[in-house]
């Protein structure tokens, strides 16, 4: 289903199958059409699932993408004060 992170971490028809949340028909659709697939298309399937998960959720990287949440939120980019405000859009006080 394409919830949370699920629409990240799947390449829909690619690594696997997303389909609309609550959506039973298309749930159904999507499981009649993987189980129809012939051996050799469930092997390209899951090599690339495989392939895709090793390329982007190794411990480096999850941890890489952990620390960049947290430097967000305890050192956020301070916003645009009226001094950095380009030429001719800066409000009247």
């Amino acid at each position: 289903s394409r919830v949370g992170g699920l629409a990240e971490a799947v390449e829909d028809g690619r690594t696997g199958v997303l389909v609309p949340p609550g959506d039973a028909d298309a749930l159904a659709a999507a499981i009649g059409k993987a189980l129809g697939l012939d051996n050799a298309s469930r092997l390209v399937f899951a090599r690339q699932a495989r392939a895709h998960v090793a390329a982007g959720y190794t411990r480096e990287a999850m941890c890489a993408k952990t620390i960049d949440v947290y430097e967000e939120l305890l050192f956020p980019e301070p916003a645009a004060s009226a001094v950095d405000a380009p030429v001719g859009r800066m409000s009247a006080a």
